[in-house]
């Protein structure tokens, strides 16, 4: 029979030599595996910080590009506004002047009718001409207008 340290080192010692060779190789697969992970980690955390710094920047482009370009249109909106309003200014003033003026001639106007005094218009009756005997209705309607161009007017309710 053999004692237990010939056992240990007849069998077990070649078993543990093999199970530390495969725990080895299992270790170095694995250390490879995890260098091989973190190398490829940090090149997609270099191209991240990368891709997050080209948004950065291509936001600040386009930033100052809009804010240049509402900037520019407020400006030409001003400009507009402006140019409107001053439009508008000078077509009041125009307005103004020309009412002025109405008022100049229509104090004219009223003056020189109280210098002539146009003449009055006379009133007539309508129940002096109904009793005319000659004047029947078609007469009368076409008197009217005749009448009238001689300041000569008839008032149907007398």
């Amino acid at each position: 029979m053999r004692t237990l340290e010939e056992f240990q080192k007849e069998v077990l010692a070649p078993l543990r030599k093999e199970r530390d060779k495969k725990h080895e190789v299992a270790l170095k697969i694995k250390t490879d595996g995890g260098e091989a992970f973190a190398k490829r980690k940090k090149e997609l955390l270099d191209k991240e910080v990368e891709f997050k710094e080209r948004q950065k920047s291509s936001l600040k482009e386009f930033l100052g590009k809009q804010t240049l370009e509402k900037k520019s249109f407020f400006v030409q909106q001003d400009a507009d506004r402006s140019e409107a309003h001053a439009k508008y200014q000078k077509a009041l003033d125009e307005c103004d002047d020309a009412d002025k003026e109405l008022e100049t001639y229509k104090k004219i106007l009223e003056e020189e009718a109280n210098r002539e005094q146009l003449p009055k218009k006379k009133v007539i009756p309508y129940s002096v001409l109904d009793a005319v005997p000659l004047l029947g209705k078609g007469v009368m309607t076409g008197l009217v207008p005749v009448l009238a161009k001689y300041n000569i007017v008839v008032d149907y309710n007398k």
